[in-house]
């Protein structure tokens, strides 16, 4: 006869003491539990379990808009990225049967598959779209086949700064800039200067010089920063400064007038080539980007810039930053291209 564990002694499974835990059960409870604990790691992403409901709870409102439910069949093209992670929980929560597909299958096959597991949405990762779009050509199906947003993206917070020529360099501090710390796009960085903005109405000390320096000056402010400084300048691109306001920067040793030159930088991506090619996109394409923020929000008319010189990393200022819960190690994604 087997010696009954003392701990299971008159100690019956009941809801006091025992919880099943489903995946998705398991998925509710760590967003209750461990909320701002990282529930995935992806490169520069770092997204908690509470981001991780929220975005499957999105996925799963996103189905059921489009009638998937119970014994539907949605099947999924896609490397082992966040998204894939996420249908693992967002499909389910509708109801419906995640069907995952080996990406290195060809179209024929895929659409084998597509066909026999009745598939109702088939959702894809930009890099395979291709493949899909000939499958579901192939056999003449009626899922419905969209491409899985791209991203994750860096973004990061351009605060209020300065660009300076380099003969207004060496008028306000006596010598070309020099270098601080690196940016985190390659060859810019943050220069030791600093200079305070004097305008009609008000002043700003210790604003940021950014270097190298530049054919001609120029100030990057938020649409809050114009208002304490008494000015009213247009949002452009950096380095379109026509018919812009200008302004007086000073610092410890000199003073130098602008003209013109002031701007509210537009919202863009600095974006390699190699990364454009992954997303689908080209130089000075604009796109709609979800902010993964706590306040998530969405942002139109966001220029994309590509160069063999550039790092990927999306570009906000600060009323962007604090309006949607920005802080360090937030990321966006593509959700398409701009409305605008």
């Amino acid at each position: 006869m087997t010696e009954q564990n003392m701990y299971d002694a008159g100690l019956g499974k009941t809801p006091a003491n025992f919880e099943a835990l489903t995946p998705l059960s398991f998925l509710g409870r760590a967003a209750r539990v461990y909320p701002d604990y990282p529930a995935l790691i992806h490169g520069p992403l770092r997204q908690s379990w509470a981001q991780t409901e929220r975005r499957c709870r999105q996925l799963t409102s996103a189905l059921r808009r489009r009638g998937i439910g119970e014994g539907d069949t949605v099947s999924i093209v896609a490397p082992n990225v966040p998204a894939m992670f996420e249908a693992h929980f967002g499909v389910p929560m509708s109801g419906a049967v995640l069907n995952t597909i080996n990406t290195r299958l060809d179209a024929d096959a895929m659409a084998f598959i597509f066909q026999h597991a009745q598939s109702k949405v088939v959702l894809v990762d930009r890099e395979f779209g291709a493949v899909v779009r000939k499958a579901l050509a192939a056999q003449g199906t009626q899922a419905c086949c969209g491409q899985m947003h791209a991203g994750p993206i860096p973004v990061e917070i351009s605060a209020r700064h300065a660009h300076l020529s380099n003969d207004d360099a060496i008028a306000l501090f006596g010598e070309a800039l020099r270098p601080e710390r690196p940016l985190s796009q390659p060859g810019q960085f943050l220069s030791s200067g600093r200079v305070r903005l004097i305008g009609p109405k008000g002043v700003m000390d210790k604003v940021a010089v950014l270097g190298p320096s530049r054919g001609v000056s120029q100030v990057e402010i938020s649409k809050t920063d114009a208002r304490i400084l008494g000015i009213d300048p247009p949002v452009r691109q950096s380095g379109d400064t026509k018919d812009t306001p200008g302004i007086v920067l000073a610092s410890t040793t000199g003073i130098v007038g602008l003209e013109s030159g002031v701007i509210v930088a537009a919202r863009h991506i600095h974006m390699h080539t190699d990364d454009a090619e992954r997303f689908g996109l080209k130089d000075k394409d604009k796109v709609a980007v979800r902010l993964d923020t706590e306040r998530p929000m969405i942002l139109e008319d966001v220029l994309v810039r590509v160069s063999d010189s550039f790092k990927l990393a999306m570009h906000i200022d600060a009323d962007e930053g604090n309006s949607s819960g920005w802080r360090p190690g937030t990321t966006g994604t593509i959700i398409g291209h701009s409305r605008g």
